[in-house]
């Protein structure tokens, strides 16, 4: 991407589940995030998460089932941006969650959770927050 771009990437990642509500386990999930910003590698994320028997085992997912990234690149992101945008998450009490600067004027965001409707509540409201603190605008009302 080039220098003036702007990068907004989430992803979710959830076990699996039956009719009856069961969750079933993974056995390995990695990805990958490689950003390029003009032509020189920027950002190198690596997730790999290989639970043995449970997802939610201590030092997987601390009890959690889902796990949130999100990736935003802006040149006006900040720290004193990143500190607001903590500030404005505290409003979810329940939320297990990371923010930290890139070494380019971005953030990556992790979310711990129990369900993926949790995880998109919050992201909607980093969306909200962007919308509103680097355009001046209300957010995007998306559709599936």
């Amino acid at each position: 991407m080039d220098k003036s771009a702007v990068l907004f990437l989430s992803d979710i990642v959830t076990p699996g589940w039956s009719k009856d509500g069961e969750l079933f386990p993974y056995t390995c999930v990695t990805s990958k995030v490689k950003i390029y910003q003009n032509e020189k590698l920027a950002v190198y994320d690596h997730l790999r998460l290989k639970p043995d028997e449970d997802v939610r085992s201590l030092l997987q997912l601390e009890g959690n089932t889902h796990i949130g990234s999100l990736f935003f690149i802006h040149p006006s992101v900040s720290e004193e941006w990143i500190e607001t945008l903590r500030e404005e998450l505290s409003s979810f009490p329940d939320a297990h969650f990371g923010v930290s600067m890139l070494p380019i004027p971005g953030c990556c965001f992790r979310i711990l959770a129990k369900r993926t409707s949790r995880i998109e509540k919050v992201f909607a409201a980093i969306e909200t927050f962007i919308h509103r603190t680097i355009y001046n605008q209300s957010a995007i009302s998306w559709r599936k």
